[in-house]
């Protein structure tokens, strides 16, 4: 099991975004969920962070990755 290894997922409420997120979780990771609209995302985990933005936002998705090992858009 991984632990305290960061992640950000970009579009992360879609279908398979969910997944991967889910999936991530349960790996141990502790992930950042890039979303346009948080109550898409339906769940909630100790180790998730959702965040709302925009991929033109810059500037939030500068700070959404700092800190972090590995990032995915889907």
């Amino acid at each position: 099991m991984i632990k305290d290894v960061k992640i950000t997922i970009f579009g992360a409420s879609g279908a398979i975004g969910k997944l991967f997120v889910k999936k991530a979780l349960e790996d141990g990771y502790v992930v950042k969920a890039y979303v346009r609209n948080p109550s898409k995302l339906d769940f909630n985990h100790q180790n998730l962070e959702v965040i709302k933005g925009e991929l033109h936002d810059y500037e939030n998705i500068k700070k959404t990755i700092s800190g972090v090992e590995q990032s995915s858009v889907l």
